[in-house]
């Protein structure tokens, strides 16, 4: 296993079109199960995700979780084609004022873990930038419903943008 495109060759469900988490297991043992679960396992096989990482070589990547705070995570850029749900996902908390917490998702624990914590249940997945372009930062991969929340609610002033969020990060 080398390089994101390999995921393609790899065992999955034909009904979900997830690969096979054991599999991946045995080929990147060094990765988060979070990572194996979330990014190779449920979006390997999607044509966005080989169309952006495929020439990613994830078994030189060095997985980390970090804290950062919310302004440093909402400078990160992320495909263009995923914007518009993150901003979609960002206006929700426009109607906070009216609807409290229950505005940002329609799960329960999702709402439950944001009002009790100030954050998300599970980090969100970056890379660095520099993998993609000549720019260093973060690049959104995986969360982007995540992202779109902590963005919508630091904007509505309900979290401070100097809160500490855990994300997961990658890099060579």
């Amino acid at each position: 296993m080398s390089n994101f495109s390999d995921l393609m060759k790899l065992k999955y469900n034909e009904n979900s079109e997830t690969i096979d988490i054991p599999t991946l297991r045995v080929l990147l043992p060094d990765n988060p199960e979070e990572i194996i679960r979330d990014l190779y396992s449920d979006h390997g096989r999607k044509n966005s995700f080989q169309e952006q990482y495929s020439h990613i070589q994830i078994s030189s990547l060095k997985w980390e979780k970090r804290k950062l705070k919310a302004k440093d995570i909402l400078s990160c850029e992320c495909f263009p084609n995923f914007s518009d749900w993150l901003n979609a996902v960002r206006r929700r908390a426009s109607s906070f004022p009216e609807y409290g917490w229950n505005c940002i998702d329609v799960r329960p624990q999702v709402v439950a873990h944001w009002q009790e914590c100030g954050t998300w249940l599970v980090p969100p997945i970056f890379i660095e930038r520099r993998l993609l372009s000549d720019e260093n930062g973060y690049w959104l991969v995986e969360g982007h419903t995540r992202v779109g929340t902590l963005k919508g609610l630091v904007e509505q002033s309900v979290i401070s943008p100097h809160s500490i969020h855990e994300i997961f990060f990658a890099d060579y």
